[in-house]
């Protein structure tokens, strides 16, 4: 029997932006999130790419106050729609 699992892409679009402009990294001493630089680099076209690192998104949403611990499962599971939805 196969399991169908419904996902709301909307809310996962969501928790994109809320990762990209909310995650500091617990090990840098800039307090400043991570991610915020790079995306400013890639609209000013400094660079053409963004790589997200899987266990900053674990980090994210399986600890504080940001609660979606199948979202990096969600994202391993179905790589190619989440790279449209980041």
């Amino acid at each position: 029997m196969v399991q169908t699992v419904t996902v709301d892409y909307r809310e996962e679009q969501a928790n994109c932006e809320l990762f990209l402009k909310n995650f500091v990294d617990p090990y840098s001493d800039s307090h400043q999130p991570k991610y915020s630089q790079l995306l400013q680099d890639i609209a000013n076209r400094r660079k053409r790419s963004l790589d997200i690192d899987l266990d900053d998104v674990s980090t994210f949403f399986e600890s504080g106050e940001h609660s979606a611990p199948q979202f990096a499962r969600n994202i391993e599971r179905n790589t190619r729609t989440y790279v449209k939805l980041f």
